[in-house]
């Protein structure tokens, strides 16, 4: 809907107009959601985050990476978790196309809640797996294009 703006002469959008668009947008269900593409996006989106936080929490796991690469524990945690979020945001961006980083928020969450659920380390790793998947989704959707 559209109203003629008081002190011009345009129509503006109404509130709320704004506020479905907004609805909109942050609706994953909305635009490319199909059963088959959800379920891969749980396996291919939220495993590895999941893996990643399994293996953080195993000493066996952990234990090689740290002595292989010399780094320390923290180092250590910190690598694998990226790579892990890192592949799972990948995932998410080539599978979802409009809405990749909406979609790497929502499965970027669980692992989160399984590693720490403070949530003191979850922002930057659920928002770094959300910018991996835009820029993935991004590069695919130019690639489309040049085609």
């Amino acid at each position: 809907m559209a109203r003629a703006a008081p002190d011009a002469e345009v129509y503006r959008a109404t509130g709320k107009a704004a506020w479905r668009g907004v609805a909109n947008y942050l609706n994953p269900l909305a635009d490319n959601f199909t059963l088959g593409r959800s379920v891969l996006g749980l396996v291919l989106g939220a495993g590895p985050p999941i893996l990643g936080a399994l293996a953080v929490g195993s000493p066996v796991a952990l234990t090689p990476l740290v002595r292989t690469l010399g780094l320390a524990p923290e180092l250590g945690v910190w690598l694998l978790l990226g790579l892990a979020f890192t592949a799972g945001g990948a995932a998410v961006g080539g599978l979802f196309a409009s809405k990749s980083f909406v979609w790497a928020l929502l499965l970027g969450y669980l692992p989160i809640r399984l590693l720490d659920p403070t949530g003191s380390v979850g922002l930057v790793l659920v928002l770094w797996m959300g910018a991996v998947a835009e820029r993935v989704s991004q590069f695919l959707q130019r690639r489309a294009l040049l085609v």
